[in-house]
């Protein structure tokens, strides 16, 4: 809940300096903007929902709680293996480019010293 809110959060700001530091007008910055905030407002509602209803009776009416509880439980697993996969990319990208780089400058090295 908290964690998911920071890392939203994040991610918003990382937007908003992605589409200042490139000058651009991109739609695709302004909708990673537009879809984290309205992720934002989904945890929000629903931590505000969990702790308001912490005493309802999920007896009354087994299958309708049941339902909504893992469909609760369904989307936060979905959020967060979506987080998992675009975290990895992103270091996965990142190593490669690190890995670019020392190729690169070894070959320069060794054109240098030839």
């Amino acid at each position: 809940g908290i964690g998911s809110l920071i890392y939203t959060g994040i991610e918003i700001g990382d937007n908003f300096e992605a589409r200042f530091m490139n000058s651009s007008q991109d739609c695709e910055n302004t909708d990673g903007v537009v879809r984290s905030s309205l992720q934002l407002g989904f945890i929000f509602f629903q931590m505000y929902f969990i702790f308001l209803n912490q005493k309802m009776n999920i007896y009354k009416r087994r299958f309708l709680s049941r339902l909504g509880l893992m469909h609760m439980i369904a989307t936060n697993l979905c959020v967060w293996l979506k987080v998992v996969i675009l975290e990895t990319k992103h270091e996965i990208e990142i190593t490669h480019l690190r890995e670019g780089e020392d190729i690169n400058e070894s070959h320069t090295d060794q054109l240098t010293t030839s």
